[in-house]
């Protein structure tokens, strides 16, 4: 049944071949089709029953059909809508299902005498109900742009601004909505929700903002929807503030008061969706601070203007030096652009300076408090924001958020759910509720960098950062190791592009192998590290990763966590300290790698003899010793090509090839690139083979004309 919903979503049977055989290998071990991305417009929570119905493991899968069924009644209920912005198109949803569902009864009516209340409603002939801001609106044009459009489209009467807390939800919708008076002909309200936690104390604060007066008689949520939906009280715009912690109560509301009145727009402000089919949800994002600001666009920028705003109001008189702007610009980079951050800091300057500010941050979150009375106390500091928006999580959800920390640039929703236990449904909760951020075009998951420390801080208090790190830490490095042979040629690009995308991942659990001094997981990890480094140019990161790596296992050369032998525990660290010495050319130290040959050679270890050789060629590149070199690369070519290794052949052809052109002799060395390019074409080396094509430049004015015709075609 799940294989059914699979295809109906999507139009293919997820597993099926023209061969029964192919089907079967498919069914146990072809991943199931990333749904989410596939159709965008289908309900979170049938995307996870999907999921959950077609987990290899039988004993993950649900046991009871009855149990399916009452998951889709709920997802018919709507008890689990989708979150997109705009509702499924008919012609996209393949052959018709016919699905009978019971309709909503209307709400009994009310008795007769309530229709003649002794009290007529008052409406008092106010235009608008916003509060004066004692501080001036700073930047965010763009955010109003945006919000302008969505506001203004005619399809569209629900706006949801969600953001974390300290990102400024409040005072960019209060902004919005003071440059709108007089646009709407019925007004402009706020009314703030943060007290509130009943529906009908919603009702009141809306009535109260609105100067709207309720009979005696009759209930009060219908008063509040009868007036509204007359036709001379539309055309108004509610603003509706701080909705994360009463998102049930208001939810319900918010729909009643569009139905009865589909021309009044309502523009809320919450960490949390509402989950409606009429929501259009605008993601707030910190200030942007690029790093290539000029001297002239630092003093500016948004967050310094926020920043100096922020510091006057503490120290009148205070006036912002240029030497003080790259401070700042600090701590605006620091806290991600978070403008409750800034705030918070420039709060400081009577008793530091901005560099004493920017250095206090960098070291913990903590700082930034203050115990200013006009301030609510949910805002006078960001671990005070940050723990309100915790305690709205469930335990699941709490758990689940805590261990996302481990992650660094983002993750798979298929490796989020591995390393954390979170379900589909887990994870789109912390979406809504802005803790985490799915990425629409690579359905990679994030976690704003603050959210994330935070969330650190309290997997560490709880106990959970050890055994989540090792999880993260071993997948990851068998990442690596699986992404070897792919890497060496079979699809080096697709290869390449995998582990570009975890590679912030893979640094953190290499760290971790280091740090729990796990010879294992270096063991297993090293290979592919040490390729993808070399193909994408990351020397500086592999210098620093090899030599963290081999100063821990040469000061601590006791077996780890998870041993290996001793022989190979003395080879794994020779073969870390000699790619850490070729990543480090043009410094590196031939004495160290003559001594590391030597090593090898002792070890009758012929690999890593050849690999000696070909890192002191460049040694000895560096030092200009071509000569000499080129024999070194000889010599370790000769040594691959007795061990049948192709990846490496072609690379130490084209070093000798490049370096014959160094020293002039051009037409052995066109000889020697293109027989480097004939081994590595058929071996899949793509990158080895452009770069081989790329150094056959040095000779152009040598190449016959047949060759150079070639290399145009090519381009």
């Amino acid at each position: 049944f799940g294989v059914m919903l699979c295809e109906m979503l999507t139009g293919r049977n997820p597993f099926a071949h023209d061969q029964i055989a192919a089907t079967i290998t498919a069914i146990l071990n072809a991943p199931t089709p990333d749904l989410e991305t596939e159709r965008p417009d289908a309900p979170v929570a049938l995307i996870d029953l999907i999921y959950r119905m077609l987990a290899k493991n039988p004993a993950d899968r649900i046991a009871s059909m009855r149990l399916i069924g009452a998951e889709l009644e709920a997802i018919l209920q709507g008890g689990a809508l989708s979150t997109h912005h705009h509702a499924p198109q008919v012609k996209d949803l393949g052959p018709t299902v016919y699905v009978q569902i019971t309709p909503v009864q209307p709400a009994a009516s009310p008795d007769p005498a309530a229709k003649q209340p002794i009290d007529k409603p008052v409406r008092h002939s106010l235009k608008h109900g916003l509060h004066s801001h004692q501080t001036p609106f700073v930047g965010r044009e763009h955010d109003l742009i945006q919000i302008d459009k969505l506001m203004t489209d005619p399809t569209i009467n629900l706006v949801t601004l969600s953001a974390p807390g300290g990102m400024g939800k409040t005072r960019l919708a209060l902004e919005y909505a003071t440059r709108k008076v007089g646009k709407y002909p019925n007004g402009v309200y706020f009314v703030p929700l943060a007290g509130i936690t009943r529906r009908e104390d919603v009702v009141l604060a809306i009535a109260d903002s609105i100067r709207f007066g309720f009979a005696i008689m009759g209930e009060r949520e219908q008063q509040l929807l009868d007036f509204l939906k007359q036709p001379g009280e539309q055309h108004m715009l509610l603003v509706l503030d701080n909705l994360e912690h009463i998102l049930d109560e208001v939810g319900p509301l918010i729909s009643a008061i569009l139905r009865h009145a589909p021309d009044i727009h309502i523009l809320t402000t919450s960490r949390a969706r509402l989950n409606l089919a009429s929501e259009i949800v605008y993601e707030v994002g910190g200030m942007h601070i690029p790093d290539d600001l000029i001297p002239e666009q630092q003093r500016d920028h948004e967050a310094v203007q926020l920043f100096a705003n922020s510091a006057q109001r503490s120290l009148p008189g205070f006036k912002l030096r240029d030497a003080d702007l790259p401070d700042v610009l600090r701590i605006g980079r620091a806290v991600y652009g978070n403008p409750l951050g800034i705030v918070l800091a420039g709060a400081w300057v009577g008793m530091l300076s901005p560099k004493e500010i920017a250095d206090e941050v960098a070291i913990s979150l903590d700082f930034l408090q203050t115990d200013a009375h006009d301030i609510p106390e949910r805002q006078r500091s960001l671990r005070a924001v940050f723990d309100s928006s915790m305690n709205m999580l469930t335990d699941t959800e709490r758990d689940a958020f805590m261990k996302l920390s481990i992650f660094r640039g983002g993750v798979k929703r298929t490796v989020a759910q591995y390393i954390t236990g979170a379900s589909l449904n887990t994870l789109a909760a912390l979406v809504k509720k802005s803790l985490i951020w799915r990425d629409p075009n690579s359905g990679r998951y994030e976690v704003h960098e603050l959210l994330r420390q935070y969330a650190a801080e309290a997997l560490d208090a709880a106990g959970g950062t050890e055994r989540t790190r090792d999880i993260h830490g071993y997948y990851f490095m068998s990442l690596t190791a699986q992404q070897i042979a792919n890497l060496r040629g079979a699809d080096q690009a697709e290869a390449i592009r995998t582990l570009d995308a975890d590679y912030e991942n893979i640094r953190v659990a290499w760290d971790w192998a280091v740090q729990r001094h796990n010879t294992a997981w270096l063991a297993l990890g090293l290979e592919g590290v040490f390729l993808f480094c070399m193909m994408t140019g990351e020397f500086d990161a592999m210098t620093e990763m090899m030599h963290t790596a081999a100063r821990r296992l040469t000061a601590h050369p006791e077996t780890g966590s998870e041993p290996i032998p001793a022989d190979d525990h003395h080879r794994l660290w020779r073969q870390i300290a000699i790619r850490g010495q070729l990543a480090r050319t043009p410094h590196s130290d031939p004495l160290v790698i003559e001594d590391l040959l030597d090593m090898a050679r002792e070890a009758s270890d012929p690999a890593e003899e050849a690999f000696g050789l070909w890192t002191l060629g460049y040694a000895q590149c560096a030092a200009k010793h071509y000569e000499a070199a080129v024999k070194s690369f000889e010599a370790s070519f000769e040594i691959y090509e007795k061990i049948a290794d192709p990846f490496f052949m072609g690379r130490l052809m084209s070093d000798v090839g490049v370096f014959r052109a160094v020293i002039g002799d051009h037409e052995r060395s066109i000889m020697l690139l293109m027989l480097a390019g004939q081994i590595q074409e058929p071996a899949g080396d793509v990158v080895g083979l452009t770069q081989s094509q790329m150094r056959m430049m040095l000779n152009y004015d040598y190449l016959p004309p047949e060759i150079k015709a070639l290399m145009a075609g090519r381009g």
